[in-house]
């Protein structure tokens, strides 16, 4: 009974740092979809502004 805790510290480390890199990429994902929505709306902003592709290009810059 006196060697189950290091392997018990070892499940709740390896859970642990799962759930941490499932958080990363599930915030990682939000950021580009986030990303790829606001470059969209510039675009179409852009195409809709008389400053045309232009303004498209020094808003990125």
């Amino acid at each position: 009974m006196h060697t189950a805790w290091p392997k018990r510290l070892l499940w709740l480390i390896a859970l642990w740092g799962g759930s941490v890199l499932t958080l990363a990429a599930i915030s990682l994902l939000f950021r580009l979809l986030m990303t790829a929505a606001r470059a969209k709306s510039l675009r179409a902003d852009a195409e809709r502004s008389e400053k045309g592709l232009l303004h498209l290009i020094f808003t990125f810059a």
